[in-house]
């Protein structure tokens, strides 16, 4: 009867490292996914606000004319 607890507890033991491992992967893959969606939309925020900048100064230099 022990030997079966002792080793129930080994298997619980074991399948706790291997879904702790599990969460790492996906935790890492969910960090690297959000990070990247961070950069694009800096670049996209950037681009559109030089874009829009342009266009204003374009419009007033036109209607100064």
């Amino acid at each position: 009867m022990r030997q079966e607890i002792s080793s129930l507890r080994d298997q619980m033991k074991l399948l706790e490292t291997k879904v702790d491992e599990g969460n790492r992967i996906v935790n890492g893959k969910l960090d690297r996914l959000i990070g990247g969606r961070a950069v694009i939309t800096g670049i996209i925020t950037l681009a559109t606000s030089i874009l829009g900048t342009g266009m204003v100064h374009f419009a007033l230099s036109l209607s100064t004319k």
